[in-house]
Protein backbone atom coordinates (compact mmCIF):
# COMPACT_ATOMS: atom_id res chain seq x y z
CA UNK A 1 0.00 0.00 0.00
CA UNK A 2 3.00 2.85 0.72
CA UNK A 3 4.64 1.92 -2.38
CA UNK A 4 1.42 2.58 -4.06
CA UNK A 5 0.85 5.45 -2.14
CA UNK A 6 3.97 7.09 -3.75
CA UNK A 7 3.42 5.71 -7.21
CA UNK A 8 -0.03 7.67 -6.97
CA UNK A 9 1.58 10.94 -5.24
CA UNK A 10 4.14 10.67 -8.20
CA UNK A 11 1.97 10.24 -10.78
CA UNK A 12 -0.03 13.32 -9.56
CA UNK A 13 3.14 15.35 -9.83
CA UNK A 14 3.96 14.06 -13.22
CA UNK A 15 0.13 15.29 -14.43
CA UNK A 16 0.82 18.46 -12.94
CA UNK A 17 4.05 19.13 -14.80
CA UNK A 18 1.93 18.79 -17.94
CA UNK A 19 -0.61 20.77 -17.16
CA UNK A 20 0.33 23.17 -19.96
CA UNK A 21 -0.22 20.00 -22.99
CA UNK A 22 -3.46 18.86 -21.03
CA UNK A 23 -4.85 22.28 -21.37
CA UNK A 24 -4.07 22.97 -24.88
CA UNK A 25 -5.54 19.41 -25.78
CA UNK A 26 -8.89 20.13 -23.80
CA UNK A 27 -9.30 23.27 -26.09
CA UNK A 28 -7.97 21.74 -29.34
CA UNK A 29 -5.28 23.70 -29.63
CA UNK A 30 -3.26 20.69 -30.40
CA UNK A 31 -5.49 18.88 -33.22
CA UNK A 32 -2.53 18.45 -35.42
CA UNK A 33 -0.18 16.68 -32.42
CA UNK A 34 2.68 15.70 -35.66
CA UNK A 35 3.29 19.24 -36.36
CA UNK A 36 3.47 20.74 -33.46
CA UNK A 37 6.02 24.22 -34.12
CA UNK A 38 8.51 24.47 -32.44
CA UNK A 39 7.57 27.10 -29.98
CA UNK A 40 4.75 24.47 -28.61
CA UNK A 41 7.64 22.07 -28.21
CA UNK A 42 9.51 24.62 -25.78
CA UNK A 43 6.65 25.73 -24.14
CA UNK A 44 6.08 21.90 -22.85
CA UNK A 45 9.36 21.81 -21.90
CA UNK A 46 9.45 25.17 -19.82
CA UNK A 47 5.86 24.11 -18.62
CA UNK A 48 7.67 21.05 -16.70
CA UNK A 49 8.80 24.56 -14.61
CA UNK A 50 5.71 24.10 -12.91
CA UNK A 51 6.09 20.75 -11.55
CA UNK A 52 9.62 21.67 -10.29
CA UNK A 53 8.29 25.03 -8.46
CA UNK A 54 5.35 23.20 -6.78
CA UNK A 55 7.62 20.40 -5.57
CA UNK A 56 10.13 22.89 -3.58
CA UNK A 57 7.26 24.86 -2.41
CA UNK A 58 5.61 21.56 -1.52
CA UNK A 59 8.91 20.05 0.28
CA UNK A 60 10.61 22.70 1.24
CA UNK A 61 13.41 22.38 3.84
CA UNK A 62 13.39 18.41 3.35
CA UNK A 63 16.99 17.83 2.04
CA UNK A 64 16.48 14.31 0.86
CA UNK A 65 13.14 15.31 -1.14
CA UNK A 66 14.94 17.86 -2.22
CA UNK A 67 19.10 16.86 -2.92
CA UNK A 68 20.29 20.00 -4.12
CA UNK A 69 23.17 20.33 -2.18
CA UNK A 70 25.32 23.67 -2.49
CA UNK A 71 28.45 21.80 -2.03
CA UNK A 72 30.29 21.37 -5.63
CA UNK A 73 27.21 21.83 -7.38
CA UNK A 74 28.63 23.34 -10.21
CA UNK A 75 31.63 20.89 -10.55
CA UNK A 76 28.38 18.08 -10.31
CA UNK A 77 26.51 19.84 -13.01
CA UNK A 78 29.40 20.33 -15.27
CA UNK A 79 30.45 16.67 -15.03
CA UNK A 80 27.26 15.63 -15.82
CA UNK A 81 26.86 17.59 -18.55
CA UNK A 82 30.51 16.58 -19.87
CA UNK A 83 29.94 12.58 -19.19
CA UNK A 84 25.82 12.68 -20.21
CA UNK A 85 27.69 14.30 -23.67
CA UNK A 86 30.87 11.71 -24.25
CA UNK A 87 27.85 9.19 -23.26
CA UNK A 88 25.79 9.62 -26.02
CA UNK A 89 28.41 10.46 -28.61
CA UNK A 90 29.99 7.04 -27.62
CA UNK A 91 26.94 5.37 -27.87
CA UNK A 92 25.45 6.96 -31.65
CA UNK A 93 28.65 6.78 -33.31
CA UNK A 94 28.69 3.19 -32.48
CA UNK A 95 25.59 2.65 -34.35
CA UNK A 96 26.67 5.02 -37.00
CA UNK A 97 30.30 3.59 -37.65
CA UNK A 98 27.45 0.29 -38.45
CA UNK A 99 25.46 2.19 -40.44
CA UNK A 100 22.63 2.66 -38.35
CA UNK A 101 22.13 6.49 -39.63
CA UNK A 102 22.34 7.83 -42.43
CA UNK A 103 23.72 11.50 -41.08
CA UNK A 104 22.89 14.89 -42.85
CA UNK A 105 24.16 18.40 -41.81
CA UNK A 106 21.16 20.65 -41.18
CA UNK A 107 22.53 23.87 -39.09
CA UNK A 108 21.92 26.65 -40.18
CA UNK A 109 23.17 30.26 -38.52
CA UNK A 110 19.53 30.78 -37.44
CA UNK A 111 19.31 27.75 -35.06
CA UNK A 112 21.77 29.08 -32.93
CA UNK A 113 19.11 30.59 -30.90
CA UNK A 114 16.60 27.85 -30.78
CA UNK A 115 19.62 25.60 -29.67
CA UNK A 116 20.05 27.61 -26.64
CA UNK A 117 16.31 28.01 -25.56
CA UNK A 118 15.97 24.15 -26.25
CA UNK A 119 19.27 23.29 -23.77
CA UNK A 120 17.18 25.16 -21.10
CA UNK A 121 14.10 23.99 -21.97
CA UNK A 122 15.52 20.07 -21.55
CA UNK A 123 17.63 21.09 -18.94
CA UNK A 124 13.94 22.00 -17.09
CA UNK A 125 12.36 18.97 -18.24
CA UNK A 126 14.93 16.48 -17.02
CA UNK A 127 15.70 18.19 -13.39
CA UNK A 128 11.68 17.46 -13.24
CA UNK A 129 12.04 13.87 -13.56
CA UNK A 130 14.92 13.57 -12.01
CA UNK A 131 13.34 15.22 -9.05
CA UNK A 132 10.81 13.36 -8.98
CA UNK A 133 12.12 9.91 -9.10
CA UNK A 134 15.89 10.76 -8.15
CA UNK A 135 14.42 12.86 -5.65
CA UNK A 136 10.51 12.10 -4.08
CA UNK A 137 10.90 8.70 -4.82
CA UNK A 138 14.26 7.72 -3.96
CA UNK A 139 14.11 10.09 -1.49
CA UNK A 140 11.21 8.69 0.67
CA UNK A 141 12.58 5.20 0.83
CA UNK A 142 16.74 6.88 1.80
CA UNK A 143 14.37 8.24 4.93
CA UNK A 144 13.67 4.89 5.64
CA UNK A 145 17.21 3.70 5.18
CA UNK A 146 16.05 1.07 2.51
CA UNK A 147 18.55 1.77 -0.29
CA UNK A 148 17.86 -1.39 -2.38
CA UNK A 149 14.20 -0.20 -2.29
CA UNK A 150 15.15 3.81 -3.19
CA UNK A 151 16.90 2.90 -6.03
CA UNK A 152 14.68 -0.25 -7.45
CA UNK A 153 11.02 1.72 -6.81
CA UNK A 154 12.33 4.97 -8.37
CA UNK A 155 13.74 3.34 -11.74
CA UNK A 156 10.47 1.36 -12.10
CA UNK A 157 8.45 4.72 -12.03
CA UNK A 158 10.97 6.08 -14.26
CA UNK A 159 10.36 3.29 -16.72
CA UNK A 160 6.66 3.28 -16.47
CA UNK A 161 6.54 6.89 -16.93
CA UNK A 162 7.57 6.35 -20.60
CA UNK A 163 5.28 3.55 -21.45
CA UNK A 164 2.79 5.80 -22.94
CA UNK A 165 5.72 7.09 -26.06
CA UNK A 166 5.36 5.23 -29.24
CA UNK A 167 7.51 1.97 -29.75
CA UNK A 168 7.76 1.28 -26.42
CA UNK A 169 8.73 -2.53 -25.48
CA UNK A 170 10.54 -4.35 -23.46
CA UNK A 171 14.07 -3.71 -25.27
CA UNK A 172 13.05 0.29 -24.50
CA UNK A 173 11.68 -0.87 -20.68
CA UNK A 174 15.50 -2.13 -20.05
CA UNK A 175 16.95 0.98 -22.06
CA UNK A 176 15.16 2.82 -19.60
CA UNK A 177 15.55 0.88 -16.46
CA UNK A 178 19.22 0.59 -16.36
CA UNK A 179 19.07 4.33 -17.53
CA UNK A 180 17.82 5.09 -13.80
CA UNK A 181 19.74 2.49 -11.71
CA UNK A 182 22.46 4.77 -13.54
CA UNK A 183 21.09 8.10 -12.62
CA UNK A 184 20.23 6.99 -8.85
CA UNK A 185 23.83 5.77 -8.27
CA UNK A 186 24.98 8.98 -9.26
CA UNK A 187 22.74 10.59 -6.84
CA UNK A 188 24.28 8.05 -4.33
CA UNK A 189 27.32 8.87 -5.19
CA UNK A 190 27.40 13.02 -4.96
CA UNK A 191 24.32 12.82 -2.46
CA UNK A 192 22.75 15.26 -4.38
CA UNK A 193 20.45 15.76 -7.80
CA UNK A 194 22.75 18.19 -9.79
CA UNK A 195 24.81 15.64 -11.92
CA UNK A 196 22.33 13.44 -12.64
CA UNK A 197 20.13 16.37 -13.34
CA UNK A 198 22.78 17.40 -15.72
CA UNK A 199 23.59 14.04 -17.58
CA UNK A 200 19.75 13.44 -18.16
CA UNK A 201 19.41 16.66 -19.63
CA UNK A 202 22.60 16.70 -21.95
CA UNK A 203 21.40 12.95 -22.84
CA UNK A 204 18.18 14.44 -24.28
CA UNK A 205 19.16 17.72 -25.41
CA UNK A 206 22.17 15.50 -27.81
CA UNK A 207 19.56 13.37 -28.78
CA UNK A 208 17.08 15.56 -30.30
CA UNK A 209 18.46 18.94 -31.13
CA UNK A 210 22.17 17.81 -31.90
CA UNK A 211 21.91 14.52 -33.35
CA UNK A 212 18.82 14.55 -34.53
CA UNK A 213 17.15 11.03 -33.28
CA UNK A 214 14.09 10.64 -31.26
CA UNK A 215 14.09 11.17 -28.34
CA UNK A 216 12.34 8.35 -26.13
CA UNK A 217 10.14 7.62 -29.12
CA UNK A 218 8.84 11.19 -29.68
CA UNK A 219 9.69 13.10 -32.31
CA UNK A 220 11.95 16.19 -31.53
CA UNK A 221 13.40 19.25 -33.22
CA UNK A 222 16.91 18.97 -34.84
CA UNK A 223 19.01 22.11 -35.71
CA UNK A 224 22.62 20.48 -36.25
CA UNK A 225 22.53 16.50 -37.43
CA UNK A 226 19.83 14.53 -38.69
CA UNK A 227 20.26 10.78 -37.67
CA UNK A 228 17.94 9.00 -40.59
CA UNK A 229 17.62 5.60 -39.40
CA UNK A 230 19.00 3.07 -42.41
CA UNK A 231 17.32 -0.21 -40.82
CA UNK A 232 14.38 -1.07 -38.62
CA UNK A 233 16.91 -3.62 -37.14
CA UNK A 234 15.89 -3.21 -33.59
CA UNK A 235 19.37 -4.33 -31.85
CA UNK A 236 20.71 -1.73 -34.16
CA UNK A 237 18.70 1.51 -34.04
CA UNK A 238 16.54 0.84 -31.16
CA UNK A 239 13.33 1.18 -33.65
CA UNK A 240 10.77 3.24 -33.48
CA UNK A 241 11.68 4.07 -29.77
CA UNK A 242 15.11 4.85 -31.03
CA UNK A 243 18.60 5.07 -29.59
CA UNK A 244 17.55 3.82 -25.72
CA UNK A 245 16.17 0.83 -26.91
CA UNK A 246 19.00 -0.21 -29.16
CA UNK A 247 21.23 -3.36 -27.83
CA UNK A 248 23.94 -0.87 -27.76
CA UNK A 249 22.60 1.37 -25.64
CA UNK A 250 21.76 -0.83 -23.54
CA UNK A 251 24.89 -2.44 -22.85
CA UNK A 252 26.84 0.69 -22.40
CA UNK A 253 24.34 1.82 -19.59
CA UNK A 254 24.83 -2.00 -18.20
CA UNK A 255 28.65 -1.51 -18.48
CA UNK A 256 28.17 2.03 -16.77
CA UNK A 257 26.09 0.68 -13.85
CA UNK A 258 28.50 -2.51 -13.00
CA UNK A 259 31.29 0.20 -13.17
CA UNK A 260 29.10 2.41 -10.86
CA UNK A 261 28.28 -0.35 -8.40
CA UNK A 262 31.93 -1.27 -7.91
CA UNK A 263 33.23 2.69 -7.18
CA UNK A 264 29.83 2.24 -4.51
CA UNK A 265 30.96 -1.12 -3.34
CA UNK A 266 34.60 0.62 -3.19
CA UNK A 267 33.60 3.63 -1.64
CA UNK A 268 31.52 1.73 1.10
CA UNK A 269 34.82 -1.06 2.16
CA UNK A 270 37.23 2.50 2.71
CA UNK A 271 34.90 3.98 4.73
CA UNK A 272 34.01 0.88 6.94
CA UNK A 273 38.17 0.75 7.16
CA UNK A 274 38.44 4.13 7.76
CA UNK A 275 35.86 3.73 10.78
CA UNK A 276 37.97 1.11 12.43
CA UNK A 277 40.58 2.49 12.46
Amino acid sequence: MTIALVFVIAFAWSLLSDIIPFLMGLFGTLKDEANIPQSFDLLFLFGEAIGIIGMVIYYRGDRVILPFAKAHAVRNYSAGLLFGFLMFSLIWGIITLFGGYQVLVIFQGSNLLWLVLFFFGYAIQSMFEELLCRGYVMGYWLKQNKVTMAVLLNSILFTLLHMANPGFNLPAAIGLFLFAIAMSQFRLLTGSIWLCGAFHAIWNFAEGPVFGVAVSGTSSESFILKSLPTTTFQPLTGGTFGLEASSVSNIVHLLLVILLTLIILKKRRTGLAISAN
